[in-house]
């Protein structure tokens, strides 16, 4: 799937996402971006959403860290301090299905992360400036196209007993990063869209938390949206077409991909996928010689999901400059 979501909690926050960004003097424009490549960490994140107003900010401004603390870790407005609904509660420890005991933290946003297939990442890392440029602004087209398709089909909150009304809002407060690459270094053009968990009732402006259930359900709906809002618009811009790649071992689904960009070469900037496809054959190995039958489908999923979380490195403290792993991944 292009886009994933996961909760975000008060005890996570945003620090990662501001730990790897440029120094706030370092503020790039939509008409300059030598700061993409010149300089090191990835670019300050911006504020995107129709519900902007409520915080006085407006789509494309620079997020500040103090802007994103004030909104994401104590829900109140960045300039006035007033409250945005109820405070955050405090973290609770309970008892797991599996009878241990685990702390819950607040939930105070979702990161939705939006990453192109992995043919549009190699045709953008191995381009020169120009064309990365170009790749790199349909892809926040998509993004903020799919946001706003979302705003209309999914943020929505609840009233009532058992929340059985469903009620508008006036739009989702977000915050986009962008990234370069995967954890193993290969070329991963990718956008952390951090929804906030707050949003104005259209009935009375009151400032409530957003369906999650909702927003979940139109998770897969969003992705293929992206997906087809990048396609399209690579076709239109740059004359590229696309085709249908039928999935590796233990993979998911199909994918669609660029034509022209070779499987070899995906997979050579794939190492990431390929340390999750060694671990993976080696946990089905264990499995089918453990219960002399080969796992199912669904148990290869998990499997797979598993691997995926043994084999993860650490992020990186700091980002190297784009112009630096463009150099590299030509070479």
């Amino acid at each position: 799937m292009t886009m994933s979501i996961a909760r975000l909690s008060a005890q996570s926050g945003l620090k990662y996402l501001f730990k790897t960004t440029m120094l706030d003097d370092l503020t790039v424009t939509p008409a300059d971006a030598t700061t993409y490549y010149m300089k090191a960490g990835t670019p300050q994140g911006r504020w995107l959403g129709s519900g902007l107003q409520g915080i006085s900010r407006t789509s494309g401004d620079v997020v500040t860290e103090p802007d994103a603390k004030a909104l994401f870790d104590h829900a109140v407005h960045p300039d006035t301090g007033t409250p945005l609904g109820r405070p955050y509660g405090q973290p609770t420890v309970v008892q797991n299905s599996q009878g241990r005991t685990e702390t819950r933290h607040a939930v105070v946003g979702f990161d939705l992360t939006f990453s192109v297939p992995k043919s549009v990442s190699v045709l953008w890392a191995l381009s020169p400036r120009a064309l990365q440029d170009q790749i790199l602004q349909t892809h926040h087209d998509a993004v903020d196209a799919t946001l706003q398709w979302l705003e209309e089909s999914a943020i929505h909150t609840r009233a009532g007993r058992n929340g059985v009304a469903y009620l508008g809002t006036r739009g989702a407060i977000a915050a986009a990063f962008d990234h370069w690459e995967s954890r193993a270094g290969d070329p991963q053009l990718h956008t952390h869209l951090v929804i906030a968990n707050r949003v104005q009732r259209i009935t009375d402006d009151a400032w409530v938390t957003l369906d999650s259930r909702t927003l979940y359900k139109a998770a897969v709906a969003a992705s293929e949206h992206y997906n087809g809002l990048l396609f399209d618009t690579l076709h239109r811009n740059l004359g590229t077409d696309a085709d249908i790649r039928e999935p590796a071992a233990n993979t998911h689904n199909p994918s669609q991909q660029l034509t022209g960009v070779d499987q070899v070469l995906i997979r050579e900037f794939s190492n990431r996928s390929r340390l999750i496809d060694l671990e993976t054959d080696r946990l089905v190995a264990e499995w089918t010689a453990s219960h002399s039958a080969p796992p199912s489908a669904t148990t290869t999923i998990k499997l797979r999901q598993q691997a995926t979380l043994s084999t993860r490195s650490a992020k990186p403290e700091t980002a190297a400059p784009l112009r630096q792993l463009s150099a590299q991944w030509r070479a």
